[in-house]
């Protein structure tokens, strides 16, 4: 049975202090996170999603822009210049 729930958290440290930059719910455990072309790439259960960056009210906020559903879990994600492997 698959995780239906789960989170991304990016953190910051500013001045010898850990700092939340940004949180995100998402439906399935999160496995693996990359940098992919200054977005964020995440394998999350049978799905590969792609996260822009977009700014709040101050801060920071992943919005999803596209992402690829497979049949298998997205456990290891590798990215070799503007591939995903």
């Amino acid at each position: 049975v698959e995780p239906n729930q789960g989170r991304i958290l990016v953190f910051s440290v500013e001045e010898h202090k850990v700092v939340l930059v940004a949180e995100k719910e998402t439906k399935g455990a999160v496995y693996n996170l990359n940098s992919f072309g200054g977005k964020l790439l995440a394998g999350i259960n049978n799905r590969i999603q792609l996260y822009r960056w977009a700014a709040r009210e101050g801060s920071r906020e992943l919005l999803p822009e596209c992402s690829h559903h497979g049949n298998i879990l997205a456990l290891y994600v590798v990215t070799r210049g503007d591939f995903i492997v």
